[in-house]
């Protein structure tokens, strides 16, 4: 049996390795994600499973992630076979009601997707209270996911519009913040 200090000496070096592979989205996403132990949470969009083993070593966690690709999707199952990595193409999220404290959304989802449709199923797999943390790019481009809803660049009339279909799709406290480098979070929680 190990000891308190040699587990955690253990995941602050697995923690250590983790954080060097996050990308800057990844790390915006972390900078405002309110994460806390035996809690559940959900990636949307997870390539490689980065950001939930940078999660999964600071706690305990039932980490799950949403794949739009199924090579991704075997490569993160294999990466991370603790967690639970669905497949899916329409833009479901198969879990049930009320299943998350947080869904995370580093790279967002494919241009096909309605962001409407998606925010709504984000909302549906959340608990009340449960948090969504996006990372956009601050500037034009790369918008992966909201373009269909925010257009071709990240203006602010365009992230206003991003607030405004997540405050009417039944999330509160509802805001976007600077954070890393050339990105934004958004920020908004399930009305409770």
């Amino acid at each position: 049996m190990q000891s308190r200090m040699e587990l955690d000496q253990r995941a602050n070096h697995a923690a250590a390795g983790a954080h060097k592979a996050l990308s800057r989205a990844e790390r915006a996403v972390c900078d405002w994600a309110v994460v806390d132990d035996h809690q559940a949470v959900l990636e949307i969009g997870c390539e490689q499973g980065q950001l939930l083993r940078h999660l999964d070593a600071r706690y305990h966690l039932r980490t799950c992630g949403l794949c739009f690709d199924r090579n991704h999707t075997v490569q993160t199952r294999e990466a991370l076979p603790e967690a639970e990595i669905m497949f899916s193409a329409g833009g479901d999220i198969p879990w049930q009601d009320a299943s998350f404290h947080s869904v995370l959304a580093a790279r967002g989802w494919p241009d096909h997707l309605s962001t409407a449709d998606m925010l709504s199923e984000i909302h549906r797999v959340l608990r009340p209270g449960g948090q969504l943390v996006m990372a956009l790019p601050q500037h034009g481009g790369g918008l992966r996911g909201v373009v269909g809803l925010l257009g071709v660049s990240a203006g602010d009339e365009q992230r206003a519009r991003l607030l405004a279909a997540l405050e009417s799709g039944g999330f509160e406290d509802v805001s976007y913040r600077r954070s890393r480098l050339g990105f934004v979070s958004v920020l908004a929680r399930k009305t409770a």
